[in-house]
């Protein structure tokens, strides 16, 4: 049985179990940027950016199935922004950021599907494409000067990402004529925000 037999053509129904479910989604970023100082307050910026977001979703139920799916997007591409100075008191200053950029997206899926009451039935694919994706960032930290180099700097950080494949979208796959599995969604976006805590050195 083919992998588009199984999906289109198998039906399964289970008595009453429970059924669990994982969900997980790491980014990571890099960049470099270069800056010029168009005002007191003011810096524009220009530089290459770097993001790499994985997620893996797993559904479960021991006696009668599992299916879970990893993606990977790895984010290449330009992006211009403006970092503003807010506020400054003593050692205390305040500032906010906002950039953005388009990248070169390549996104891959994995899924893995278990059948363990049916013999031989179990599927492991793979897919990828190329995307065109979208990276905003916005924040605001505030920065105290412990050395005449190094700061204590807190939060709050925002960061959208469009055009990528996300885990829970690969559930709903299909299957297209002549094709030996299923077809990748790298469309999507998500949304991250939260509140940042580091050291800033600067020389």
């Amino acid at each position: 049985m083919n992998f588009q037999q199984l999906l289109n053509s198998s039906v399964f129904t289970f008595p009453s179990h429970a059924v669990s479910a994982e969900y997980g989604s790491l980014v990571r970023s890099a960049e470099i940027n270069a800056k010029h100082k168009s005002s007191d307050w003011l810096s524009l910026l220009i530089g290459f950016r770097y993001i790499n977001l994985q997620e893996s979703l797993t559904i479960r139920q021991d006696v009668y199935f599992s299916h879970t799916v990893d993606t990977t997007n790895n984010l290449f591409g330009g992006q211009v922004g403006m970092d503003a100075f807010l506020w400054s008191r003593g050692r205390a200053r305040l500032d906010g950021w906002a950039k953005g950029g388009l990248y070169g997206n390549s996104a891959q899926s994995n899924y893995a599907f278990g059948f363990p009451a049916i013999p031989n039935a179990n599927i492991d694919a793979s897919t990828s494409r190329g995307q065109l994706a979208f990276a905003g960032d916005l924040g605001v930290a505030a920065s105290y000067s412990l050395t005449d180099h190094i700061a204590l700097r807190a939060g709050y950080q925002l960061l959208w990402i469009d055009g990528v494949a996300l885990a829970s979208d690969q559930f709903n796959v299909s299957v297209p004529p002549n094709s030996n599995g299923p077809v990748i969604n790298s469309t999507s976006g998500v949304f991250y925000h939260g509140a940042l805590l580091g050291l800033e050195a600067s020389w």
